[in-house]
């Protein structure tokens, strides 16, 4: 019978059973729950599903009282499923122990995105949570192809994009941290701001960062024309996965194509060091249609979850 063991795990295990995962979320990632206790004040609490002595899944779940009194936990993106071989009654098993370890008590409340596509919300259903929300959707990049392949699968304008970048008098970095990083955070600072985005701000993501092992799985590329930046892009990796997670470009940027380039280059860059899939970050076509259309120009897949419970 699969059964889930708690809090009872090293990081160098969690962050090889999250390669294991494959498409994995950042959101189960180590770091992401280090940062969500340094900064929202959470407790983290890290299961790991066993079955037969073999570990089927993992997820992080973040919980915060509030008055003293009410008690509710945040599971994003999870569990993560380790192997394609789950039985439908293991996996039953697992999402209704998740359920009953959060909400067992009174004025315990669970608010659940799990890492299931649309088609398989009767699964949700089975654990007797109702949907509040609408599936987060966003695209998988698959990273298997050639460079050359991948290029030719982009949109025909967008590597037109590309190529009219890479003719500017743009000059490109890469690096784990330091002074474009910062930079960086204050640019997507200023820009949520401007644009009212509700998102982690830069206090989250250089936690997030600092707590990520290796230093060399939090990747910014940055476009520079002299000594200004003008564009730059960060990405945190995870297991065989990585995410795109922060853009910013200003307005001579926006003009050279940069953050086309920087795109381009993170992914040629994440592909070298073994990285299988990037998640490009949320697709929303309504309220974003012009970042959507950006995303989409990359000819990855577009997924949707099941939503989210209460």
């Amino acid at each position: 019978m699969a059964h889930w063991l708690w809090n009872d795990v090293r990081e160098v295990d969690w962050r090889r059973h999250l390669a294991s995962a494959g498409k994995s979320a950042f959101e189960q990632a180590w770091a992401y729950g280090e940062a969500a206790v340094a900064i929202g004040g959470f407790r983290v609490d890290r299961g790991v599903a066993m079955h037969q002595d073999r570990a089927i899944a993992i997820v992080q779940a973040f919980t915060r009282r509030y008055a003293g009194l009410v008690q509710v936990t945040q599971l994003l993106r999870g569990p993560l499923w380790l192997s394609d071989e789950i039985t439908a009654e293991d996996r039953a098993t697992l999402l209704h122990a998740i359920k009953t370890r959060f909400t067992s008590e009174r004025l315990r409340f669970l608010y659940w995105v799990p890492e299931l596509d649309a088609s398989a919300a009767q699964e949700m259903r089975t654990v007797r949570l109702h949907r509040v929300m609408t599936g987060y959707s966003s695209i998988w990049l698959d990273l298997a192809p050639t460079a050359e392949d991948l290029r030719r699968a982009l949109d025909g304008s967008w590597r037109n994009m590309v190529t009219s970048a890479e003719r500017n008098d743009l000059v490109v970095k890469t690096g784990h941290g330091g002074q474009d990083f910062e930079r960086l955070l204050a640019r997507d600072d200023e820009q949520r701001r401007r644009r009212r985005f509700r998102a982690v701000g830069s206090a989250f993501l250089r936690t997030t960062a600092a707590a990520t092992k290796p230093r060399s799985d939090v990747l910014v590329t940055s476009a520079h024309q002299g000594s200004e930046m003008v564009a730059g892009a960060l990405f945190f990796r995870h297991g065989q996965a990585a995410t795109y997670y922060v853009g910013w470009t200003s307005e001579s940027g926006r003009k050279a194509h940069a953050q086309n380039l920087l795109l381009w280059r993170g992914i040629l860059e994440l592909k070298q060091v073994g990285v299988r899939w990037i998640d490009l970050g949320g697709l929303d076509t309504a309220r974003q249609p012009g970042i959507a259309r950006f995303k989409l120009g990359l000819g990855g897949t577009p997924y949707t979850l099941a939503g989210s419970y209460l």
